[in-house]
């Protein structure tokens, strides 16, 4: 049975749209869009103009005939509380159960204000569980399913870049040719920047930093590089000219003490660093990072040997609209 697929992400730049057919186990990238986001309709994630996207959406379903009803939406704000925690062995409907009553027992949230999802990662030495938390505001969340439903959209699962990511990395059955055990993905966006560690297309570690790639370059060297066609990426500049003192000083240092922290918690060693997203493109960003960690660094510009995934630009900005296709086929949907 053949069933299309839309999968959406709407950043603070730029929208990706890829519509792909899953087949059985695998899907065909039908079509992809990179739009405009419009000025001022996002804000840290969350719509604030909604008229505005709609427009923008339509006109793009309608002109290049999207017929996939059945949608993947990827959601990247700081709002998004990521915990792991300890938690008693229970099954997975106590443990939905338990998060969904008394939230603010595992979370600094209240009951009713979010939508939490949660994955056990693994049973510790104690024999409890360790619980990965992920909760988005319902103030994020419902916007955006309006806003599909209304662009008569049949949404099926929201979910984070992370998750989304993992499920490109899976070795040699992931979308990413990789036989590496366990990777660090760095998420370099405008606003923000999401670092993620990876196993076998699991997420191990997520963390979300507060400031992304525009808070390195000056407001003045932003308008200059923004002077670009629509679609195309702000950052394809050297870094080592505009903005390599302040990838050292705020990015490389955080870098740093969340790869220390996880290898000394797990005893594990993450043996490579990859690049996606907007920042990505700055010149000689791997080479700053891989200098000062002294780990290999890549930046993620191709696709795994895949007949089907014939998108006319770089995987780094398709990635996690990518793997939230590839989310969705895993939990058959």
């Amino acid at each position: 049975m053949r069933n299309k697929v839309l999968s959406i992400e709407i950043g603070s730049r730029l929208i990706k749209l890829v519509e792909a057919e899953i087949r059985g186990k695998v899907f065909k990238v039908i079509q992809s869009s990179i739009l405009e986001t419009p000025e001022g309709s996002i804000e840290n994630g969350k719509i604030v103009n909604y008229t505005q996207l709609y427009k923008v959406l339509k006109e793009e379903f309608t002109d290049k005939k999207y017929k996939a009803k059945k949608t993947v939406a990827i959601i990247n704000t700081g709002e998004t509380i990521i915990r792991q925690v300890e938690m008693e062995n229970y099954p997975d409907q106590v443990i939905e159960q338990l998060l969904e009553v008394k939230p603010e027992s595992y979370l600094p949230i209240r009951s009713g204000e979010y939508t939490i999802d949660f994955r056990v990662l693994k049973q510790n030495e104690n024999g409890k569980n360790e619980v990965l938390l992920v909760a988005t505001p319902y103030t994020v969340v419902m916007p955006l399913v309006s806003l599909l439903k209304e662009l008569r959209k049949k949404p099926l699962v929201i979910t984070i870049p992370s998750e989304a990511i993992a499920q490109c990395f899976k070795n040699k059955r992931g979308i990413i040719a990789q036989e590496l055990k366990r990777v660090l993905v760095i998420d370099l966006g405008a606003e923000s920047i999401i670092m993620t560690i990876i196993e076998k297309g699991q997420a191990l570690a997520i963390n979300q930093l507060s400031f992304g790639i525009d808070m390195l370059f000056s407001k003045q060297q932003i308008g200059a590089l923004e002077h670009q066609e629509v679609g195309s990426v702000v950052y394809q500049c050297n870094a080592q000219e505009f903005v390599r003192a302040q990838i050292e000083r705020y990015l490389i240092e955080e870098i740093d003490i969340f790869l220390k922290q996880y290898e000394q918690k797990e005893e594990g060693e993450v043996q490579k660093i990859y690049l996606v997203g907007g920042g990505a493109y700055l010149q000689d960003i791997d080479q700053i990072i891989q200098e000062s960690l002294h780990r290999p660094t890549e930046k993620l510009h191709t696709f795994y040997d895949h007949p089907a995934l014939e998108i006319k630009t770089s995987i780094s900005l398709f990635i996690n609209a990518l793997g939230a296709i590839s989310k969705l086929k895993k939990e058959g949907l």
